[in-house]
């Protein structure tokens, strides 16, 4: 190491730092991962399958440091399930409450977002 230019040494400390930081990361949430998919013992049956056990679409943030908050940016939402029509009502409202803070810069955009699950699952 003693024999490399300052500017590798720079970046190689630079890099050093970041991955540490990611091996923290990643060895504190680890526990809270899942399995997405594998093989699976019917319990009554004893049948084996593959299966896919989580499938979710939605993103999760974790924070380590107490009382931090989750933050994000109204363009970083896809979508926003609600169960009904007063609950489309609130959480519009909600969200336009806080456009400056979430960045709205489109109160239309906002009624784009939000939908009301029975119409995408109408049995649930």
């Amino acid at each position: 190491m003693k024999s490399l230019p300052d500017s590798v040494k720079t970046l190689h400390a630079i890099l050093d730092h970041h991955v540490r930081s990611w091996l923290e990361h990643f060895a504190g949430a680890f526990h809270l991962t899942r399995i997405y998919e594998g093989k699976w013992t019917d319990r009554v049956t004893k049948k084996e399958t593959w299966r896919v056990f989580y499938d979710e679409r939605e993103w999760r943030a974790i924070s380590f440091e107490p009382y931090k908050h989750l933050e994000f940016r109204w363009d970083d939402v896809d979508a926003l399930i609600v169960t009904n029509d007063d609950e489309l009502k609130k959480m519009g409202q909600l969200v336009l409450e806080n456009a400056e803070r979430l960045g709205v810069k489109d109160e239309r955009l906002v009624w784009s977002k939000i939908h009301i699950s029975e119409r995408y699952y109408p049995n649930a």
